[in-house]
């Protein structure tokens, strides 16, 4: 079954994993295959870090494996403030399953 939570620092590395696997996937995502140079460590400041400023990274999760995620960054300029930047993905072995629908709910929880 899967669930959708918020992201914790200890997911750093199972994360940047699925982040690794979605950019080979997809031509859709920022990166290229291969083109991340993020270490497990930079990721657990991003994810400290984006706890820690508002922003909301939530994932879903299959068994104790990542499948997918949304992030919501807020404006940081006081023109944007209103306005948030969000990105998701899903592992291709999972679309289909309503996952997006989960996450863009708790998004709006």
């Amino acid at each position: 079954m899967i669930s959708i939570r918020n992201i914790w620092a200890a997911d750093s590395e199972k994360f940047l994993n699925m982040l690794k696997k979605l950019d080979k996937e997809t031509d859709f995502m920022m990166y290229e295959p291969d083109e991340r140079k993020t270490t497990p460590e930079e990721m657990t400041q991003r994810i400290n870090e984006s706890i820690s400023n508002s922003s909301l990274l939530i994932v879903a999760e299959d068994n104790s494996e990542i499948v997918g995620f949304l992030s919501a960054d807020r404006g940081f300029a006081n023109r944007i403030k209103h306005s948030t930047y969000i990105a998701a993905g899903i592992l291709k072995e999972y679309h289909g399953q309503g996952i997006g629908t989960s996450l863009f709910n708790k998004l709006m929880e």
